[in-house]
């Protein structure tokens, strides 16, 4: 195990340092599922085998599993689950983003993770489908007190998907800019959100 101990003390030597690879949310430091790959690769090799599988599967749901061998020996399992459509990417990658995000779970249980487990893929995805739901919210809002209190509310959410992911931002701006004229429509608050 001696790969992977150096594997870990690399990863943790230059995580701070990294340009490319990680995000920041609410003070936490999160590694992309590539750059932990990269790290594992670069010091195990092919000594590492990943073996993905299925654990459910239908028309709206996938769990997968990953586990990780090294020479043989297994050292880490992660699990993820997806829902299709519950958020940008899932509407088209459900699957594939689950077996990303097992990937990246497996290599953080390895040891090969920034100052919290998840990946930066999850956070913004969580980010993603909280404002999902907050957007239903919006669609109850019946004053403009309400609106703004909804603002001050999610604005931290909506800075943090617009740096770490931008086509997700793009589609929930015009899924919030549909609800905000239906609110002006309505009557409920006044055209430029006040």
């Amino acid at each position: 195990m001696s790969k992977l101990n150096a594997a870990i003390l690399d990863f943790k030597k230059n995580f701070a340092n990294e340009k490319q690879g990680k995000q920041n949310f609410h003070g936490k430091s999160y590694a992309e599922v590539v750059l932990r790959l990269n790290y594992a690769r670069q010091h195990l090799g092919s000594e590492l085998d990943i073996v993905n599988s299925i654990k459910h599967l239908d028309d709206n749901r996938i769990i997968i599993q990953s586990d990780g061998y090294i020479s043989g020996k297994h050292v880490a399992t992660g699990i993820a689950e997806e829902v299709k459509n519950s958020s940008h990417i899932n509407k088209t990658s459900h699957v594939e983003n689950c077996e990303t995000g097992a990937v990246g779970r497996m290599l953080a249980n390895l040891g090969l993770a920034g100052t919290a487990v998840a990946s930066a893929g999850e956070v913004s995805n969580a980010i993603d489908g909280s404002l999902r739901i907050a957007l239903k919210q919006l669609e109850q809002v019946t004053s403009t007190e309400q609106y703004k209190s909804w603002l001050t509310k999610n604005q931290t959410d909506m800075k943090s998907l617009s740096s770490s992911n931008p086509d997700a931002y793009k589609d929930f701006i015009t899924d919030f800019t549909e609800i905000k004229n239906k609110l002006v429509t309505k009557g409920v608050i006044q055209n430029g959100g006040k």
